[in-house]
């Protein structure tokens, strides 16, 4: 009998050491998070969106998102209030990309025009861009399903700003340039990476 108590002992020690190297469960408690093993490996892009620079423990984080998704809409509010949370330990991305999701109709009709005004005002104004940020993923059934003449009226309208698709033209090239080199494991947005991790569980536990 006390064998068999000591053999589940150390089933039990082992099973958990397992689960603190894959990640399932952090080495610190802060979070019950799954970690997938991930191929990616943090590389700064023209395209990036950096919302505060790399820690000096080098972990970036890195959110792929769009604006015409509501699940990125509900990951944006939960960290947006985690960052207004001084107790909050919960990991924030330091830079988003903006991905475009399948299918050319509906509320994903515009996020092309929608992505590259947006990275053009967080180049030209990074202050504007978080307040109209904010109202995007907010008021997402109210542009989602304009057409591109009415969205740039939309948008112009919150910026005040006189904005054409030609204004906006290059960095809609760039967008969509970019799109290729996304992760080969980014099956769907929101996502959140880190060196050599898709922190799929955390991404789950916030939508």
């Amino acid at each position: 009998m006390a064998l068999l108590v000591v053999l589940n002992i150390g089933l039990l020690g082992a099973a958990v050491l397992v689960a603190l190297r894959s990640g399932i469960i952090p080495s610190k408690g802060e979070h019950l998070v799954e970690v997938e093993r991930s191929a990616f490996a943090y590389r700064e892009e023209p395209t990036d969106i950096v919302l505060e620079a790399t820690p000096a423990n080098g972990e970036t984080y890195v959110l792929y998102t769009n604006y015409a998704c509501p699940y990125c809409a509900e990951v944006h509010a939960a960290f947006d209030a985690a960052r207004a949370d001084a107790t909050s330990s919960l990991p924030q991305p330091n830079v988003v990309r903006l991905h475009f999701l399948d299918g050319n109709g509906g509320r994903f009709a515009t996020q092309e025009l929608v992505s590259a005004y947006m990275l053009h005002l967080w180049r030209e104004n990074p202050t504007r861009f978080d307040s109209l940020e904010d109202e995007l993923f907010e008021q997402q059934d109210d542009w989602v399903t304009l057409d591109e003449t009415a969205l740039l009226a939309w948008l112009n309208e919150r910026t005040e700003l006189g904005w054409t698709a030609d204004d906006v033209a290059a960095e809609r090239k760039e967008l969509l340039d970019a799109q290729p080199s996304s992760p080969e494991d980014l099956t769907e947005v929101p996502s959140l990476y880190s060196d050599g991790k898709l922190h799929s569980g955390l991404v789950y536990a916030l939508v």
